[in-house]
């Protein structure tokens, strides 16, 4: 009789009990698998709101697959420049309102600048009325004062005896300062013109008059001319030629110290 390995023992009983774990496994997840659904075939009764009375949460546990739907933009009220660009009329009817009112400014500012104008217009008028009034007001006083010195009984500071007579301080000649020539005139207080008068020929197509301001030293000797407020004539050449005209003018000598001024009215019509 031959022997056993004690090997060959061990492992007759480890492949039992292997093949016995694996039985006892089979057999106990057997038991608990419960046997396979078969539905009735009998009427159906809509449970749910899915799909062919299916309940609504298998219908819910399918995944979705479609992409979810954009929310729609919210359209402005009232988008004036997304008007401006789909209606030209719009645009244009802008256009237009806007060089109307540019057109009423420019109105407006020129009728101020007018009236700017005016206003300046008349106040140079009052002016110059008013320096003509002034001007006449002192003339008139001065005339009066010359009649006042000359019949008030001041004898001694005037005498028409020529030069020389009256003594120191004295105003020999034309007391009164004053002369006519061929409708012309000349003013210089208490002085006599000891010359021929000269007028410049008549130049132009002017009338009216010149007035030029003279400046006399106490020789009698003119030493300045201007034109004088109050002339009526504008051509320039027929001024110079009166202002040379007087220059040429002499007058009495005086005694007393200083300048004196006067006048001279050339006056010119059309023959």
């Amino acid at each position: 009789m031959s022997t056993v390995k004690k090997s060959e023992v061990y492992g007759v009983i480890g492949t039992i009990i292997i093949n016995g774990l694996i039985i006892l496994l089979l057999f106990l997840f057997g038991m608990s698998m419960d046997p396979p659904f078969k539905p009735d075939p009998g009427i159906e009764i809509s449970f749910g709101n899915g799909l062919d009375g299916a309940p609504a949460e298998e219908i819910a546990s399918i995944p979705a697959t479609t992409e979810p739907v954009p929310t729609p933009p919210v359209e402005e009220t009232n988008p004036p420049q997304q008007l401006t660009q789909e209606d030209p009329s719009i645009a244009i009817e802008a256009d237009k309102k806007r060089k109307e009112e540019k057109k009423k400014k420019e109105e407006i500012r020129l009728e101020q600048i007018r009236q700017q104008k005016i206003l300046q217009e008349q106040q140079a008028k009052a002016a110059r009325e008013k320096a003509i009034a002034d001007a006449k007001a002192a003339q008139s006083a001065k005339a009066n004062a010359l009649a006042k010195g000359a019949f008030g009984g001041g004898g001694n500071n005037a005498s028409g005896n020529g030069p020389g007579g009256g003594g120191q301080g004295s105003t020999p000649g034309n007391p009164l300062g004053r002369g006519n020539s061929g409708g012309n005139s000349w003013s210089l207080d208490g002085r006599n013109l000891n010359s021929a008068f000269h007028k410049p020929p008549y130049v132009g197509n002017q009338e009216g008059k010149i007035i030029v301001g003279i400046t006399v030293d106490k020789n009698g000797t003119v030493i300045a001319t201007s034109i004088k407020q109050g002339t009526t004539i504008s051509e320039e050449n027929l001024r110079e030629e009166c202002k040379k005209a007087a220059r040429k003018l002499k007058f009495s000598p005086t005694n007393k110290t200083g300048n004196a001024l006067g006048e001279i009215v050339y006056r010119f019509s059309q023959q």
